[in-house]
């Protein structure tokens, strides 16, 4: 339900397009320019580049002998969620999900499957820019 009413849904921007590509990761686009945009994990805050594609950030390392930081760089690529089936074009220039059936995901093995299968099937379609 969309209102104002605490828990509800909340329209927050309207344009004439958006991208959303995962949980807080999407681009509303208006007159062929970004208006608003999540990148998170990418995107540190300030930041006005809504395209960025990998990330720097420093692990430390800390024990009774050493104490150091060492890079860890990352890709939005190998970022992505694949807990939802994509399924294919609808409409024409749009891309849905559905959740897995409890069969695909009612054991370890079976969600583990569901998920490689999703990830080998959609992953080009999700890191294409």
């Amino acid at each position: 339900m969309i209102s104002e009413k605490m828990g509800d849904l909340k329209v927050q921007s309207i344009a004439d397009k958006g991208y959303w590509l995962d949980i807080g990761r999407y681009w509303l686009i208006e007159n062929r320019s970004v208006k608003q945009f999540a990148n998170t994990g990418f995107n540190p805050l300030g930041n006005a580049n809504p395209f960025i594609r990998k990330n720097k950030k420093l692990v430390r390392f800390k024990n009774q002998i050493f104490d150091f930081c060492k890079p860890y760089y990352s890709s939005i690529e190998s970022s992505f969620s694949f807990k939802k089936h994509l399924l294919g074009e609808q409409v024409i220039g749009t891309q849905n999900y559905n959740r897995f059936n409890y069969e695909d995901i009612s054991t370890l093995a079976k969600m583990l499957n569901t998920e490689q299968t999703e990830i080998l099937r959609s992953l080009q379609k999700k890191c294409y820019f």
